[in-house]
């Protein structure tokens, strides 16, 4: 089904004007024109990108510092290993890496702001196994859809506005429509 080609058919007040705040609006236009301008010199190239760089991987010092803490983690790296591999003579400063050791990667990662607000632990189990126990980690979906909408980082990749998708080259009826994002 994935391979087939989709077709679009977007609601008729998609993108009509029904409102505007100014500020709002007026915000959301600076930080997309400032996104946009170029800088004149290299200098100012160089920077910006030093200033990105440090920015958009806070509270890790740079992208490498922030590689080396993803590899850790994702390849399941023991804390054992990787201290050892941090005791290595001046590998931590050639790196410019923000921690020392495991522990002080950990601390690194658990100060990555929440964006989407706090995760929620439940537990549950049905009524015909009581004695199985599930678990769900969930976020407040108002909040979550608040910080994806909020933040500008997205704005180029957020669809506005409603629409049905349909499969391609069939007839446009409910029995050929596909739900399969939020706005569908």
């Amino acid at each position: 089904d994935e391979d087939k080609p989709r077709e679009w058919l977007w609601h008729s007040t998609a993108g009509k004007v029904i409102g505007q705040q100014y500020n709002i609006h007026q915000q959301w236009k600076n930080i997309l024109q400032s996104k946009k301008q170029q800088s004149t010199s290299l200098q100012d190239h160089v920077q910006a990108d030093v200033q990105a760089d440090h920015e958009c991987y806070k509270p890790f010092t740079s992208r490498l510092d922030w590689e080396i803490a993803h590899w850790a983690v994702t390849e399941k790296i023991s804390q054992k290993a990787l201290d050892r591999l941090l005791q290595v003579p001046q590998v931590q400063q050639k790196l410019g890496l923000t921690y020392k050791n495991s522990k002080g990667m950990l601390k690194c990662i658990d100060e990555i702001p929440e964006r989407c607000g706090n995760w929620y632990t439940k537990q549950f189990s049905f009524r015909d196994k009581p004695d199985e126990q599930f678990t769900v980690h969930h976020w407040n979906p108002v909040e979550a859809i608040k910080a994806l909408w909020g933040d500008p980082a997205f704005a180029e990749n957020l669809v506005y506005r409603p629409g049905k998708l349909f499969r391609g080259g069939e007839a446009k009826t409910e029995d050929n429509r596909i739900f399969s994002e939020m706005w569908t």
